[in-house]
């Protein structure tokens, strides 16, 4: 797959036309995730497939205070609750996502917060648990694309673009050099273009509400993610965000290295001054 011109041209859409998915079309889902990309390759997950009858069962317990958005087709993903399988299942889960797009296919990621309602919404009798919910079919297509541009629960602005809808902060402020606050230009710092396109992936990364709660530090041949503060995000969808981020700088990045850069939990053995209410995630050797 063309990770780059996935991500960059894939939208989240919300509203899909009434178009079953083929039966080899779903097999090639399901085989497709029993491989992708993980950051937990130990952990043990699942995927269920569900149609649209799922959508009032769901409704109260799922999606952005509880309305579930109407899909021809709907994917649960459960996962062995172990260290960092939010952040896994949304790594996994992205990668399943793209190449759901690279099918033409369209989805989005849905939210929820009650696993255990989940579960007995959708009488799941098993040991994992519930850890992502996605929409997906076919869309329909926009002539203009909307992007919400959410400030607090009561500053939601519409923000209408023709074609590309840029991410809301670019890479250049999204990239600190070698400390925080520093900002890099990319074009002075990174003679290496794969670089460059890793970090415009992450940025155009699907997060929670649209927040953005993380920024980067280059450093040499080492970038590390970090957690900012965000009062509107908690910590499953920052857990999910940050998986998502991980697989399109990591997937990018790959197109032009001869291995998949691997992320790493925890923090570096630099010390880097960052500020209270952040957190280092992870950190990866480029």
């Amino acid at each position: 797959m063309d990770y780059f011109t996935l991500v960059e041209q894939r939208r989240s859409i919300r509203d899909f036309k009434d178009r079953d998915v083929s039966a080899d079309q779903l097999e090639e889902i399901r085989e497709y995730f029993q491989g992708c990309r993980r950051l937990a390759p130990a952990l043990s997950m699942d995927i269920r497939f569900y149609d649209s009858a799922i959508q009032k069962k769901l409704e109260g317990i799922a999606g952005y205070k509880g309305f579930v958005i109407g899909a021809p087709h709907y994917i649960l993903v459960l996962s062995e609750a172990a260290g960092h399988y939010v952040e896994n299942a949304g790594y996994a889960c992205e990668d399943l996502l793209l190449k759901l797009a690279d099918m033409g296919l369209d989805s989005c990621w849905l939210t929820f917060r009650d696993a255990q309602a989940m579960k007995e919404a959708l009488c799941i009798d098993s040991e994992l648990s519930p850890v992502a919910l996605l929409a997906y079919g076919y869309g329909k297509r926009e002539k203009e694309l909307r992007h919400l541009d959410i400030k607090s629960p009561s500053d939601v602005n519409i923000v209408v673009r023709e074609e590309h809808v840029a991410p809301k902060l670019s890479v250049n402020d999204m990239v600190y050099y070698q400390e925080w606050g520093e900002n890099a230009e990319l074009t002075v710092y990174i003679a290496d273009n794969g670089l460059r396109r890793a970090f415009y992936a992450a940025c155009l990364s699907p997060t929670y509400l649209n927040r953005q709660p993380y920024r980067f530090i280059l450093d040499e041949g080492t970038v590390v993610l970090i957690q900012t503060k965000d009062a509107m995000t908690d910590e499953y969808n920052a857990g999910l965000n940050l998986g998502i981020v991980m697989l399109n700088f990591a997937a990018v990045l790959s197109q032009r290295r001869p291995d998949e850069p691997k992320w790493i939990f925890g923090e570096p053995q630099k010390h880097y001054d960052i500020p209270d209410g952040c957190q280092i995630i992870a950190y990866c050797l480029v």
